[in-house]
């Protein structure tokens, strides 16, 4: 069967019953160029939106917030989205509706078309209620059960709460010199990209324009301008941003019929951070600071669920220690596009630590199971764990190619296999018959 001319462009394209979509096992030069057709008219599509950038307040507000001495709510305000948010909807519809949904690859593309939908409502719906159902939607939220538990992500961050709380003031975290300004902390992470992508034009920018203290791009990472940073943040940078964000971009890019796979789509969000996570703790790079900032990004999300108001979450962490600025930006990223008041925020933060246990337990399997391949294969793109078996099929029949770039824990597993083989014995015991056995040495020390 002939594929559809690659002249016609996509949007000629109202409904399926207009054209004959390639199935892959008819021909297969067809359904690759009718891949690489819907793919590309998929990356055009999505260009114009950005989630975070349409969430980003002006650097004035922080230092407004505190002029008035950090009595009133934020006056925060967002710039226009850029386009006509009702033509774009219908654009990605008119995309999803013309791919065939019984073909999984397909199904992908079609799921990835659909959720740009929720993003464009929810960005809509900036300030008011509604954001926090799509949010709640594309990210998920504390209160969202493992797979096959009753337990969620707010009882995993209340658990770390408990047990890194008192270790807050010992030796153990205190906390680092800050050795490096935002110009040292980028030359740094440059050197080590140019070893990490050899080949790979990825750039590394001070900047201002964004809220944490780093963020990945499509292949250019950003360091906030005016922080002070430690080697170990810029250790966990390289993990973080480098060795998953942009490697997966990369990969992604990589995909000839399938270009779209290298683009951070809605979909793929949550297990890339949770997966970005997970390299920094297969890496040693991890440190208690870190995990600590993990545990209050989901503990803030449950407090505005609750109904605490931007000023509510502030005061809660500066009462938990926190200083003034690091308080503000906790609180911020919380109520980033949401309804200041309280009770609906944004919920993408739940990502970072919820799917990391994911990743984490989905490694614990795959080792248990012989199937560390698989973990090699959420490097193939932007992505998720529920792709795996499609991909695995379409790498096999060369629709796509195997991650070229992987972190260096991903390429040799000693230790990875050595830890996850060790824990697998240690989940059988029972942890309080231990405490309570070593409770009475621990009392005479």
């Amino acid at each position: 069967m002939a594929p559809p001319r690659a002249a016609r462009p996509l949007r000629t394209v109202r409904a399926r019953s207009r054209v004959r979509v390639p199935r892959p096992g008819e021909d297969r030069t067809a359904y690759r160029k009718w891949l690489l057709k819907v793919s590309r008219t998929l990356v055009e599509a999505q260009r114009e939106v950005r989630i975070l950038k349409s969430l980003t307040w002006p650097d004035g507000t922080r230092r407004r917030f505190f002029a008035r001495k950090a009595r009133e709510l934020p006056r925060a305000s967002y710039a226009e989205l850029g386009y006509d948010s009702r033509r774009k909807s219908a654009r990605m519809k008119e995309i999803a509706e013309a791919l065939d949904p019984t073909d999984p690859l397909q199904g992908i593309l079609a799921e990835t078309a659909l959720q740009y939908v929720d993003v464009i409502a929810m960005l809509r719906a900036r300030g008011k209620r509604e954001f926090y159902d799509f949010s709640r939607r594309l990210y998920g939220h504390p209160l969202e059960p493992f797979a096959g538990q009753t337990l969620t992500e707010l009882d995993l961050a209340r658990h770390l709460d408990r047990l890194l709380g008192p270790l807050k003031d010992k030796d153990l975290v205190a906390r680092p010199r800050m050795a490096l300004t935002a110009e040292e902390a980028a030359r740094l992470l440059r050197k080590r990209m140019r070893r990490a992508f050899p080949g790979a034009a990825v750039k590394v920018e001070v900047s201002r324009n964004i809220t944490a203290d780093a963020a990945a791009g499509a292949a250019r990472i950003r360091i906030k301008r005016g922080r002070m940073f430690t080697r170990d943040t810029v250790a966990y940078l390289e993990q973080h941003e480098g060795y998953v964000h942009i490697a997966t971009t990369l990969n992604g890019r990589l995909q000839r019929w399938v270009p779209i796979l290298g683009k951070a789509s809605p979909r793929a969000t949550r297990v890339n951070e949770g997966l970005a996570v997970f390299g920094e703790w297969a890496s040693h790079t991890i440190t208690v600071l870190r995990l600590r900032r993990l545990v209050d990004r989901v503990l803030a999300i449950r407090m505005a669920e609750e109904g605490a108001d931007f000023l509510q979450v502030y005061r809660a962490f500066l009462d938990r220690g926190e200083d003034e600025v690091a308080a503000f930006d906790i609180a911020r990223r919380v109520f980033r596009g949401a309804d200041l008041r309280g009770g609906a925020p944004f919920t993408k933060d739940a990502a970072y630590l919820g799917d990391f246990l994911r990743l984490f337990n989905f490694a614990r399997v795959a080792v248990k199971k012989h199937r560390l391949d698989l973990l090699d294969l959420m490097f193939l793109g932007k992505v998720t764990i529920p792709d795996l078996p499609i991909l695995v099929a379409h790498v096999r029949d060369g629709d796509l190619v195997a991650p070229r770039y992987l972190p260096p824990w991903a390429k040799n597993k000693n230790w990875l296999v050595t830890h996850m083989s060790l824990s697998s014995f240690l989940n059988v015991i029972h942890l309080p018959s231990v405490e309570a056995y070593y409770e009475d040495l621990f009392a005479r020390c």
